[in-house]
Formats: C-alpha cells, structure tokens, sequence
C-alpha cells in the first residue's frame, strides 16, 4: 500500500538516530505520521495497534466519569474500583478524567467525546440532570450503568429516549451464574455495533435491574439481550435479601427481561446513549473473578470487558476500535487432580532420585 512504508535502522550503525526517536531497546517498531510518534516495544497485533491508533487520531478522545454521588471510580484499584477498564481505555488511544458536574458553571468540558455514569448511589439534582440534557440534545454520548435500589433521579431523562428503568432486582434461576440466580447470564445477543464480536461469548451481570424500550419515541431505540423465559424482575427486595424470592405474577414483572438498551437520535453525527442495569459487571473484582475447578482456582473467561469497550467505542464514534476485539491470552492451564498432584509430587521428590541413586549402584557394580 501507498499509505505505509518502512525503514530498517541500525541503533549502533546511526546512533543519530536512535537518539532522535529515543530508542532505548533493540527491537523497537517506531510509528511516525506528521510530527506525531509512538515507540512499540512489543511485535504483537495488540502493541502495532494501539500505535497506529495514537499516531493516527489528530485529537485524543476524551472520556469523562462522572463523580460526588457514590460512583465507581476509575482511579480505584479496589475490587469496587474501574481501573483495570481505565488501563485498557488509555491503551486504546482515550484520555479518562473525573468530573464532577456540581463544579460546572454552564456546559461540560468542549474536549468531551462522552460521558460515563458508573453506578451513582445518590440522585443527580435537577440542575446537574439538565446538563446531561443540554449535552444530549447537542449530539452528546452518555453511557449509563444503574443498580438495583437506587435512586439516580435520572428516570425522566431516560424515559424521554424510550428507556425505563424498573425497580427490580433481576433473577434468572434457569441462566444463574454457577447456580447464583441473582447474577444472571447473557449468551444471545441482538445484532448491534455494542454486541458486534460478542457471539460465543458469556457475559455476567451481579445484581442487576430489568430496562425497558418504550414505544412512541421518535429515536431508534435497540434492546442489546435480555434474560431466559424463566427470570422475573423481583420487586419485592427484602425478600431477595432473605434469599426467600418467588415469582409473584402480580407484583413481578415476568421474562425475558433486558439488561442494556442503546438509543441513537437522527443526523449525521447523532446523540447516542447506552443504558446497562448493572454497574458491577466491569469493577476490578468481576474483571479478576475467579471459580474452583477441581481445588484450583481458575480465572473466569467472560465478555464483559468486551461489551463495556464496544460500547464505548460506539459512543465516541470510533467505530473502528470494534472492529479489533482485545485478544485474550492464548493459555492453556493443567487441571489435575488430588492424585495426579500427589504422584507428581512424590514422584519428583523420591522416584528421580531413587533411579539415579539405582544407575549410580549399578556403574558402581560393574567397575568393582
């Protein structure tokens, strides 16, 4: 193609050289475009990428997390915290900040690409909801994550894009995350650039409230998945603390239930929002969970970093980042068993050995 080409450069040969693109290691994959340079010290898809993106976007996109009501912080490193989302965003070519809405004298931050509320424990004012309007309505991007229970004093703004957000706690006894009914799990979903890549995959959701897409709405309005036939929408939240939920037909509100719903206004560069009923599905602790298999504890494969990133890269029009999934590592563990381990074990410490120390009494043997 005309629109790459490539240099081999010898470090030692043109030390010059070296110096002016601060090459520090041999093997190192210098992008260049214009006066924009990104250095990859690593030969894998992931690294070329990552650089060909940074040196590529004229502007870095920014991203900005809303914070003051009980949000989940992508500084946090705890198993509450978003900072492993936050690596794999800055990786991406995306600049992540806090911003606390209460702060702002009249509109959000012109470098803003979108918006993210992760879980908010306290409701929004009146005056801060009407700044997520005033952003919409000016083609803005705003991903909402919602938890069981709490008030966000966002229903209206979502009722007016034909998303309702019902006051449930979702429970999918049929599709329960190793027999968890509470934690339900996601493995059809409809065909949309957040959904793009995730077939075959499962995806997990802990405590998690039912959406749904309201009629009359004059924007596309696209249920992302939704529950088994046999999950319900428990409104009855003390019993779920109890452990003692059953399905009410008159109180409960009967599946298929969905969990994430995207809206997309009209125009070329439309307003687009995302709304997810559950915030805990890409804190640290989900990201890492692990399950025992057999006395060993296993990481637990899932789509949820991979929905949490398509989604994103739809919001900020960047289209094409779904179109790279994140490559996952390519391991393949040993699962033993409690026997197994055992004659490894005592096969290593006693069986070597004894047949070295037989060889050795048999060479001795002969030369006697």
């Amino acid at each position: 193609t005309d629109k790459f080409t490539y240099k081999f450069v010898d470090p030692q040969a043109d030390p010059q050289i070296a110096d002016q693109y601060k090459v520090q290691f041999d093997g190192t994959v210098v992008f260049e475009r214009g006066t924009r340079r990104e250095n990859a010290l690593q030969t894998d898809e992931s690294s070329f990428t990552n650089a060909i993106l940074k040196v590529s976007q004229d502007q870095q996109p920014t991203i900005y997390f809303t914070t003051g009501h009980g949000e989940h912080s992508p500084d946090d490193s705890s198993a509450n915290g978003y900072d492993l989302m936050k690596g794999a965003m800055e990786a991406e070519n995306y600049k992540v900040a806090t911003l606390d809405l209460k702060t702002l004298t009249d509109t959000l931050p012109s470098d803003i690409t979108a918006l993210i509320i992760a879980g908010p424990h306290q409701p929004f004012d009146p005056r801060e909801v009407q700044v997520i309007q005033n952003y919409l309505d000016k083609n803005g991007r705003v991903l909402v994550m919602v938890d069981p229970q709490m008030n966000t004093g966002l229903d209206d703004l979502l009722k007016s894009w034909g998303i309702t957000v019902n006051n449930d706690i979702v429970i999918d006894p049929k599709n329960g995350f190793f027999g968890q009914a509470q934690v339900p799990v996601i493995n059809t979903y409809q065909n949309h650039p957040v959904t793009q890549d995730l077939t075959g995959q499962s995806t997990f959701f802990p405590g998690a409230r039912s959406l749904a897409a309201s009629a009359g709405v004059t924007r596309t309005v696209t249920p992302l998945f939704a529950t088994s036939d046999a999950s319900w929408g428990e409104t009855d939240l003390q019993s779920v603390i109890s452990k003692t939920q059953t399905f009410d037909p008159q109180k409960d509100i009967k599946g298929p239930l969905n969990l994430a719903i995207a809206a997309e206004a009209s125009g070329t560069q439309p307003a687009r929002l995302v709304v997810v009923g559950s915030s805990a599905f890409i804190t640290n602790g989900t990201l890492t969970a692990r399950v025992n298999v057999s006395g060993q504890a296993q990481a637990i494969q899932s789509g949820n970093g991979l929905l949490f990133g398509n989604a994103l890269h739809w919001l900020a029009g960047q289209e094409n980042l779904i179109a790279i999934p994140p490559k996952a590592a390519d391991t393949h563990p040993m699962i033993l068993t409690n026997d197994q381990s055992l004659f490894i074990l005592w096969s290593s410490l006693l069986l070597i050995p004894i047949i070295i120390l037989i060889v050795g009494a048999l060479v001795w043997w002969r030369r006697r």
